[in-house]
């Protein structure tokens, strides 16, 4: 595999908005998670995830 020339990387480079330029379709692009807010580890282990951010309830289905 050959390296990426400059005008390629450039391109996929981010720029002022929140995606890489010239983003390719069904390429995921996923920002970093910021490393803060974090649970203790028995708390972690607990509820499936370190991030208190990324904690979201599952409700199910509601029944009618």
């Amino acid at each position: 595999m050959e390296p990426f020339d400059q005008e390629t990387l450039e391109s996929v480079m981010p720029d002022e908005g929140m995606f890489p330029k010239n983003i390719s379709l069904a390429m995921s692009y996923v920002p970093n998670q910021p490393f803060d807010n974090l649970y203790d580890e028995p708390t972690a282990l607990s509820r499936g995830t370190l991030f208190k951010s990324l904690d979201f309830p599952f409700v199910g289905a509601k029944k009618r």
